[in-house]
């Protein structure tokens, strides 16, 4: 993954907005006598309107509510196309027509670095559930898995038309890819759908093979054209 440079040009980017205090609960005094009763001292006492038992005071969720405060993340070069979530709420991926998938701290919006590079605009982008994988779909008919926290590039899928959609299923071992047509009526080069699969059982994930294609009717020949392929919650 490439690092933080002051001189790269930043002239995109992303706002996002989080509470400046965290959202905590009450702890009633029924509560205390039961989690005393059963020989465990409760690690959170009621004073008043804050919560003692961590190192500092935090104020009552009505108070964390009413203050929000915005986060510019700026940092591409071109417009975002995507943005993404990681599973825990503790990343951020973007990707732009600058072709440089980023990823950022969603804490205090902290840019990590760059996962380098697709040689068109990066349409779309997802996560695995345990954030150890990232895929990136871009105009230059390629998808790519990168591993996260290295930024190196795992494997990369070759495609006919620029790909325009790349999900993980649950498992995060499978991953779908939906990509348009090239041109015309060029039967050579459709709009494809593709399944590609990691099996953990080689311990490998820098190796993954097709295990299915679909062709899409041609948007060329009057017939509706797929605008996003998503995986049912059971995969």
């Amino acid at each position: 993954m490439r690092g933080l440079d002051s001189d790269e040009p930043k002239s995109d980017c992303y706002t996002l907005r989080r509470p400046t205090q965290l959202h905590t609960r009450r702890v009633t005094a029924s509560q205390q006598r039961d989690s005393n009763k059963f020989g465990k001292a409760c690690p959170l006492a009621v004073r008043g309107s804050f919560i003692a038992g961590d190192a500092k005071q935090r104020p009552t969720p009505d108070a964390a509510a009413a203050t929000m405060r915005p986060i510019l993340l700026k940092g591409h070069e071109r417009s975002i196309t995507c943005v993404v979530y990681n599973r825990d709420g503790d990343l951020i991926f973007t990707a732009a027509k600058d072709g440089r998938p980023t990823l950022w701290l969603s804490e205090d919006g902290t840019r990590v670095g760059t996962y380098e590079v697709h040689n068109g605009a990066v349409w779309h982008l997802d996560v695995s559930w345990d954030s150890k994988l990232l895929v990136s779909g871009s105009a230059d008919m390629h998808a790519k898995v990168w591993d996260v926290e290295s930024g190196s590039e795992l494997t990369t899928f070759e495609h006919t038309g620029s790909v325009r959609n790349c999900t993980f299923d649950e498992s995060g071992r499978r991953i779908l890819v939906h990509c348009d047509a090239f041109g015309g009526l060029d039967q050579n080069r459709p709009p494809l759908v593709s399944i590609y699969e990691n099996d953990p059982m080689w311990g490998d994930v820098t190796s993954w093979r097709r295990a299915a294609q679909f062709q899409l009717p041609h948007p060329e020949a009057g017939e509706v054209k797929c605008q996003l392929v998503r995986w049912l919650p059971l995969g």
